[in-house]
């Protein structure tokens, strides 16, 4: 880069000595911005000149040193006001009628040619920088002055615009047109690739343990590009005092694995294992898994006398269950739920596969005459057509290790106005009515009554996409569920699911308003019945398992009769 200095691989500057010395130019200082300002900043004059009869001007300010293009994070970051003319609404930049702008330029040809690091932008980026430029105005000037608290950090992926390697100079530009000026731009805390990026921690977390385990042993992936410092696992019993042990770091791996002694702590049914990963790169950014606190792990026997019921509205935190990220939300008119983050955690286990569940703490013995779970919820979470991606699912085990399905996992493609409300990434009003299910822990026959069972409610996510979540309220596992009405209006039957079908496995979703004797008949194009079934169900959400594995590829009617009536749908075998 011949008239540079030489090439770094990064740059910061906080501009409070005021120096020039690292930037050349016309029309910009390193100065203080004006009244109410503490610090230095790159400057613009204030107010900037209008370009006048003189048709354009250009106000550069040329950073002497080029910085060398990472392979990651090559990251471009500073804080700015910026106070200049708005061009036509809905004019790209840099048309005649964007007017007035400023731009970030890189070269990689020793300044011959430039290239905008990001489209040209003005005061309509900010709604505060917009509605201040239009304050006061002398003629068509904007006589708007600029106070700290206008500041904004901007980002720009340097990867973007050119390659790994690249030498390249950066420059700022100010353009401004015939007509109207203001108060111009500021920049702050120049950072060229500078790492504030934490490592990242990768682990499939404990949500409970048995009693009588003892020791867990924790596998974890930590990554940092610019490598990892230290290792540490935090834990402790009950909330009580910390214990830290430090994983030794070697530069030849990102896998790593740690044993905890449980037995040395005395654990015992009731108790809560809490722990947390932490880590360090070479420049003192910390990661954390879990990002804030610690996983709690509960320590769960099914020895424990079993309860009869349990019964949760979730208007208050809830000591009957556990699990870890999801929290109890309570509502301005105090009425709570039990719901994920919005949005929920894409995957964070070391496959990017997470599976977040809240679970029983207590054993429930299922009942003879009451073996019935209702709940209501939103499950907003990522879908894929023909089947599932990220999904929810009920489950129950009876001994703690081995879970079974309760009912069919389902996504947001469910139902057509979660589906709506999913795809448009829309958040749902607080009216959003939820969605009632009731189903029978015995349907079919893994659970009979007299078992002793934990139960547990799983968001399965992958590293992908996620959506604004799981939201879950009035959960009555065999208790009276007298007033909880459905919420379903006149109620729907969605079926067949998955369709088309790439295995053997078809699963019939009703969703029915009140308890009706149901009829299914399965027809292929031949008009041959090939399946029929006829049982009584319960109002709310189940499913009904079919095996299609011998079925012949091609396309089948499936006609439900109900309550709701005779619904006729089309099913596609794919093999």
């Amino acid at each position: 880069m011949t008239g540079l200095a030489d090439v770094a691989d990064t740059y910061y500057n906080d501009f409070n000595d005021l120096s020039d010395a690292d930037f050349f130019g016309n029309g910009f200082t390193v100065s203080n911005p004006g009244a109410g300002f503490t610090d230095g900043a790159i400057n613009s004059t204030h107010p900037y000149l209008a370009a006048g009869n003189a048709g354009q001007l250009n106000f550069i300010y040329n950073l002497k040193i080029p910085i060398r293009i990472a392979p990651e994070e090559a990251i471009m970051k500073f804080d700015e006001i910026v106070l200049v003319e708005p061009g036509t609404d809905g004019v790209p930049w840099p048309d005649p009628d964007f007017f007035d702008y400023v731009v970030v330029e890189g070269s990689t040809d020793g300044g011959t040619t430039w290239i905008p690091v990001a489209d040209g932008y003005d005061c309509r980026y900010d709604d505060a920088w917009n509605t201040l430029w239009k304050n006061t105005f002398n003629g068509e000037n904007s006589t708007a002055v600029a106070t700290p608290s206008l500041y904004r950090t901007h980002s720009f992926n340097l990867l973007d615009k050119f390659q790994a390697g690249d030498e390249v100079a950066f420059r700022f530009r100010l353009y401004s047109d015939p007509l109207a000026s203001g108060w111009g731009w500021a920049i702050d805390n120049l950072k060229i690739q500078v790492d504030e990026t934490p490592p990242d921690i990768k682990h499939k977390h404990y949500d409970y343990v048995l009693a009588g385990t003892s020791s867990i042993k924790l596998d974890m992936k930590v990554t940092d590009y610019h490598g990892i410092s230290q290792i540490f696992i935090d834990y402790n019993l009950n909330g009580g005092s910390v214990t830290t042990y430090e994983v030794l770091v070697s530069p030849t791996t990102d896998l790593y694995s740690s044993t905890i002694d449980l037995s040395a702590l005395g654990i015992k049914a009731g108790d809560e294992f809490q722990y947390r990963i932490r880590a360090s790169d070479s420049t003192g950014n910390v990661g954390s898994f879990p990002f804030s606190g610690f996983i709690k792990t509960a320590i769960i026997s099914l020895d424990t006398t079993p309860v009869n019921e349990m019964v949760e509205d979730f208007n208050s935190t809830s000591t009957s269950i556990t699990g870890n990220f999801f929290q109890v939300q309570i509502t301005t008119n105090a009425h709570g739920y039990l719901t994920t983050g919005h949005p929920y955690e894409t995957g964070l286990g070391i496959d990017e596969n997470s599976d977040f569940t809240f679970m029983t703490k207590k054993p429930i013995k299922v009942s003879a005459t009451n073996s019935r779970i209702y709940y209501e919820d939103l499950a907003l979470v990522e879908y894929n057509l023909g089947g599932v991606k990220d999904y929810v699912v009920v489950e129950a085990t009876k001994d703690g290790v081995n879970w079974h399905q309760l009912l069919f996992p389902y996504a947001a493609n469910a139902f057509n106005d979660w589906k709506s409300m999913f795809d448009t990434g829309a958040t749902p009003p607080a009216s959003t009515p939820l969605k009632s299910h009731q189903f029978d822990i015995t349907f079919d026959g893994t659970f009979k009554p007299g078992d002793v069972i934990l139960v547990r409610f799983r968001l399965h996510s992958d590293s992908v996409k996620s959506g604004y979540g799981w939201v879950v309220d009035n959960l009555s596992i065999q208790g009276s569920v007298t007033g909880l009405e459905p919420q379903y209006g006149t109620g729907s039957i969605v079926c067949p699911w998955p369709n088309p079908i790439a295995d053997g496995s078809l699963y019939l979703r009703l969703s029915l308003p009140t308890p009706s004797d149901v009829n299914v008949e399965i027809i292929n194009l031949q008009g041959q019945v090939v399946s029929t079934d006829q049982f009584s169900s319960p109002s709310g959400v189940f499913d009904r398992s079919y095996d299609v594995s011998n079925w012949s590829a091609g396309i089948y009617l499936v006609k439900v009769k109900s309550v709701l009536g005779t619904s006729v749908t089309k099913l596609i075998k794919l093999r």
